[in-house]
């Protein structure tokens, strides 16, 4: 088991890894990982269930999207490997200038000395308090369905 600190301290060195792998990869490999990609989107289903389970999923989801394998596989053909690189730098690597994190560990009670000080929070009242004193970004806002057509 890794402390909090340590599991994040892995993954940081994991993406700085990944980021100079990224850089180093040469246009020919790219070239291949995009093919590879573009293949494993456009498999043909193995049973009838599967694709009909993606068709009612757009149903559900109200977004009717039934050409987003077409679509993903043109934005997939459209990537370049500077344009990926560059995205990298900006918002992944931990120097970049827009980058956003956010770490969420859950610890159970098992935890033993990686439990984090202070109070435990035991009622919903307290978690309530608790969350009025915290910091969070504004609750996102929902955006309008569709119109069906």
């Amino acid at each position: 088991r890794l402390s909090p600190s340590e599991a994040d301290a892995r993954m940081e060195a994991w993406i700085q890894d990944f980021g100079g792998q990224l850089e180093r990869i040469t246009p020919e490999e790219f070239a291949n990982h995009v093919r590879s990609a573009v293949t494993e989107r456009t498999q043909r289903f193995a049973q009838m269930m599967q694709e009909t389970s993606r068709h009612w999923h757009e149903i559900l989801s109200r977004q009717y999207r039934f050409d987003r394998i077409a679509k993903s596989v043109e934005a997939l053909k459209a990537v370049r490997q500077d344009d990926l690189v560059a995205l990298f730098r900006e918002r992944i690597a931990a120097d970049g200038p827009e980058r956003r994190k956010l770490s969420v560990h859950i610890i159970g009670t098992s935890a033993g000395e990686h439990r984090a000080p202070g109070p435990k929070l035991t009622s919903l009242q307290e978690i309530r308090d608790f969350q009025g004193t915290a910091e969070v970004f504004p609750d996102a806002v929902r955006a309008p369905l569709p119109e069906v057509r």
